[in-house]
């Protein structure tokens, strides 16, 4: 796994959250000597210490981002960390290579920028990878992974949420559902999963349950379903009563401190699928 066929580096582009380090880390340990492309307000400054060649850019610097790789014989590359999707709504200085995408796109939904943005890399020779080729054993498992065992509402709310993510993820619209006595508390759009949570106590001050997926077609090239502590804590602030994540298609990023959150906050923390939906 230390090189290609051709001998190429490794290149990985980092935006936010703990997953970047776990990823670089873990490719380190593999014998990857990868270069590292940071997204400025999004990477954790932390991880400049950890690889030898680094570079900072912002968001929409694409031309950039091609030009280090092609430079540093990269030819294939990770893409690792959430950016902030609502970023494109902002005054960004995109460069001219995302000025043309955006020509050509029938819409701005998440799957569709980033299948574009990954597009413009495979031009130039550089081949994206499975987002989670150094995380496999950072996939959720299959059933109960807290201690807190659901009781029959909640293994109802569990599958209520599972139909609705999935039917959202099929339309590209987000990963995650709040639900609570079989009512949509929120829907995740362009925000992200953790401001989900944070709305919906407003609506539902306490016993929702949230339920993650990965989308049914999902590209694991990009935006594949992560969590963590942060989620947890989150869940815990607004008295959620479970976390529920699709089995084998969510990263947890570490898994022992999850579980202990859970556990201390009695919040239901499980693995599901589509076998064990359809069990229920």
């Amino acid at each position: 796994m230390s090189s290609s066929p051709s001998g190429g580096r490794l290149g990985l582009i980092c935006g936010g959250t703990d997953l970047p380090q776990f990823v670089l880390s873990e490719a380190l340990q593999h014998g990857e000597n990868p270069v590292v492309i940071a997204i400025l307000e999004e990477t954790d400054a932390s991880l400049e210490d950890l690889a030898k060649d680094f570079y900072w850019l912002e968001i929409g610097n694409i031309g950039k981002a091609i030009e280090i790789f092609k430079n540093s014989n990269v030819d294939r590359c990770l893409m690792v960390g959430r950016v902030d999707h609502r970023r494109i709504f902002r005054n960004i200085n995109f460069d001219k290579n995302i000025e043309k995408v955006y020509l050509t796109l029938k819409d701005r939904r998440a799957d569709s920028l980033l299948s574009a943005f990954v597009q413009l890399f495979e031009d130039n020779g550089i081949r994206f990878l499975d987002s989670t080729l150094f995380l496999k054993d950072k996939m959720a498992p299959l059933g109960l992974i807290g201690k807190t065992q659901p009781d029959e509402l909640i293994r109802k709310e569990i599958l209520f949420g599972w139909e609705l993510a999935k039917a959202i993820g099929k339309h590209d619209i987000g990963q995650s559902v709040m639900v609570r006595e079989r009512a949509v508390v929120g829907v995740e759009a362009i925000e992200g999963t953790d401001e989900l949570i944070k709305r919906s106590k407003d609506l539902c001050p306490s016993m929702a349950v949230l339920v993650k997926v990965a989308k049914p077609n999902q590209d694991p090239r990009f935006d594949v379903p992560v969590i963590g502590p942060s989620t947890i804590e989150n869940l815990a602030a607004v008295k959620a009563a479970a976390l529920a994540v699709e089995a084998g298609k969510t990263i947890i990023i570490d898994i022992e401190k999850s579980k202990e959150l859970a556990d201390i906050n009695n919040i239901v923390f499980i693995g599901i699928n589509e076998e064990y939906a359809g069990n229920k």
